[in-house]
Formats: C-alpha cells, sequence, structure tokens
C-alpha cells in the first residue's frame, strides 16, 4: 500500500499533464504561433476548399495562416513577387512558369476539369469535342487555358458570371472543376438545368507553392502532408465540405 499513492501520484500528474496539452498545431489563446500568409482564389469553391486543407496542414506545423482570396492572376503575381508567402493551391505547371515560386512536392488534393451547359443538345465524348463550342473559363486557370483555343474562348471572373453566360447563351459551355460547378449549380442556379456533360476533362494534381524567400518551410509542408494523407484527414475535410463525395483526394 506504501507504494501504490505515489504510483496513483505519478499516474494522475502524467494524465493532468496530457489533458492540459494543446492538440497538434493549435494556438491556444495565450500562445502565438507563427503565422504565413497565402493567396486563394476568389468566387471560387474549389480555391475555398483548396484554402480550408492548406490550413489543416499549416495547422499541423503549428503555424496560423491567412488566406487572401483575390483573382487567380493576381495571387500568382503577388505571392511570386514576394509580397505573400505563397498560393494555397497550383497545378504543376506554376512551378515551370514562375520560378520565384517552389513546389512543395507532395500533391494535397486533385483538380477534376468538367464541362457544364444547360442545352440538352449538347454531347461531348472527348476533348477534342470542345473546339467545336462557345466555351467559357476563369481568367488565370491555366488548365481551361491549356485545352482551349483562344478564338473559342471566353473568360470570367467567377462561376456564377460563367453560369450567367450559359443561361444568356452568350457561351455554351462553363470549363471549370468539378467541385464548383457541382456546388454553384445546385446553390444559386437549382431549377436551370445546368449540369456536367460528358466525361473528365482534366485530373491534375495540386501542389502548394511558397516563394524562394520561404524555402525553409518546403521540406515541414511536405511532412505535414504525408502525415495528414497517411491518417486521411485531408480527405475527411474535404468529403465535410462537399457534403458528397466527387472523387479521390489524390490521382
Amino acid at each position: 500500500m506504501t507504494g501504490f499513492l505515489p504510483r496513483f501520484t505519478a499516474v494522475y500528474l502524467a494524465l493532468l499533464f496530457l489533458s492540459i496539452m494543446p492538440a497538434r498545431g493549435f494556438c491556444g489563446e495565450t500562445e502565438s504561433c507563427p503565422l504565413i500568409t497565402l493567396s486563394g482564389v476568389e468566387n471560387n469553391d474549389f480555391g475555398t476548399l483548396l484554402g480550408t486543407l492548406i490550413t489543416e496542414i499549416y495547422r499541423e506545423m503549428g503555424y496560423d495562416t491567412e488566406i487572401i482570396y483575390m483573382p487567380g492572376k493576381r495571387g500568382l503575381s503577388m505571392a511570386s513577387a514576394g509580397r505573400i508567402a505563397g498560393v494555397s493551391g497550383r497545378v504543376y505547371a506554376i512551378g515551370e512558369q514562375f520560378p520565384t515560386l517552389v513546389r512543395v512536392p507532395t500533391p494535397f488534393t486533385v483538380l477534376i476539369g468538367r464541362a457544364f451547359t444547360d442545352r440538352s443538345d449538347i454531347h461531348i465524348t472527348d476533348k477534342t469535342d470542345l473546339h467545336r463550342y462557345r466555351v467559357g473559363s476563369l481568367r488565370g486557370i491555366i488548365f481551361s487555358d491549356d485545352l482551349l483555343n483562344p478564338k473559342n474562348q471566353t473568360l470570367g471572373d467567377s462561376v456564377d458570371q460563367l453560369f450567367r453566360m450559359l443561361i444568356a447563351d452568350r457561351i455554351d459551355l462553363a470549363l471549370i472543376t468539378e467541385v464548383t460547378g457541382t456546388l454553384v449549380a445546385q446553390r444559386d442556379f437549382a431549377g436551370m438545368r445546368i449540369h456536367a456533360e460528358g466525361p473528365v476533362m482534366a485530373s491534375i494534381p495540386v501542389y502548394h507553392y511558397l516563394h524562394e524567400s520561404r524555402k525553409d518551410l518546403v521540406p515541414k509542408v511536405d511532412a505535414a502532408i504525408q502525415s495528414l494523407k497517411a491518417r486521411s484527414r485531408l480527405e475527411q475535410i474535404r468529403h465535410n465540405f462537399l457534403g458528397t463525395d466527387l472523387g479521390p483526394v489524390t490521382n
């Protein structure tokens, strides 16, 4: 009995210590976490999802994040000039076009590109069919630029604007991410018959980019992504955000 109390006290203190420890990546009211400022694509549900995922990645590292949502090209310009730390998520080609941006090696989600229309007489079987139609896409989104001929491409600043162009018969198709197109059609254009047409037009891994002045963070971010993916945490966040399963988190 004499050895019981010391052992009990030690166990009690250990449990008490664990109960007051902050969760991984969580900054309490009395703590000051380092802040990272990134750009995200505005007026875009997929951009919001990327911001949500990247916030969790930095929380895993013990960082707070500030996501400034803006047009895609402006975000790239600010990040490549070092005015902000980086961009929340972009495709692989961005690293080739902006040499001052350093790519985190492991992708943290996947971009699914689909063609949306409000017409029942349009049928898409493959990517080459896009050239037969007037297609709208978002300004500064490189995956759609790579698929389209500028002669039949109309640029918009938001999915809402592109869908209104569909309804007004200014374009035949809107080439956008499956996530954003599906959510905007259901939320803001219910009853307007806007739907995804044809197969997946693009399935592209999405990477996080940091300005070269913050490249010391790259291995830490990469480790956090791999840890969260191993625990299926990013997939869980994505599914919670969507309220449905539109595809895998990574390719």
